[in-house]
């Protein structure tokens, strides 16, 4: 496999490890998400679904492609416009979901004082 078709095969699998790597993260912050109801963490989880549906809807639509297909959109760099955008936003979400984690432990640990 030349160098041209091989790359994209390495970038798909990259992110479908790190999608691997968030899910069981989405399960842990949805027990966070009711205690913040007014942060909009329920808006970030859905926009970090839809990402991840995104990037599989991409993936396949790439990988159904003809070969020149795939190697003009290399050449032109579509392919990486389409994947880094995507892959961006998730990382992006994936921090702040993270920050309001850390925020509704904080606020949790705040009412626990407060008895």
């Amino acid at each position: 496999m030349g160098t041209y078709q091989a790359h994209p095969w390495y970038t798909i699998l990259d992110a479908l490890a790190k999608i691997g790597e968030t899910i069981p993260g989405l399960v842990i912050y949805h027990s966070f998400i009711d205690k913040l109801p007014t942060l909009g963490a329920h808006v970030v989880l859905e926009k970090m679904i839809d990402d991840i549906l995104e990037f599989y809807q991409e993936a396949l639509v790439f990988l159904d492609r003809t070969k020149r297909q795939k190697v003009r959109d290399l050449f032109w760099k579509t392919f990486h416009s389409q994947f880094d955008s995507i892959l961006n936003r998730m990382k992006r979400r994936a921090e702040l979901l993270e920050s309001l984690k850390t925020l509704a432990t904080a606020k949790a640990l705040m009412e626990m004082g407060e008895k």
